[in-house]
């Protein structure tokens, strides 16, 4: 059903992004039309991770896993703390 196909596709997209290099997370918001991807800092630069969000919207407009545009946000940080 309908149910299950969403399942998929949401399925699908993730895994589109975790087969990119340094991507460490990835999920839908926004009903599926956004995806937020978190990188490895140490493995991903600034540049990079500007690339990286192009190349995954991208595959997953080729993927063809829905209407519309895609919106990906990725997020790379870097957190330090004092004991």
């Amino acid at each position: 059903g309908l149910l299950e196909q969403a399942v998929r596709r949401r399925a699908e997209a993730e895994a589109i992004a975790l087969r990119q290099p340094g991507v460490a997370r990835a999920w839908a918001v926004q009903g599926g039309r956004a995806r937020h991807v978190v990188v490895d800092p140490a493995r991903v630069s600034e540049k990079a991770a500007a690339r990286l969000a192009r190349d995954v919207a991208r595959a997953l407009e080729q993927a063809e896993l829905g209407p519309g545009d895609v919106e990906v946000t990725v997020v790379r940080e870097t957190r330090h703390e004092a004991p």
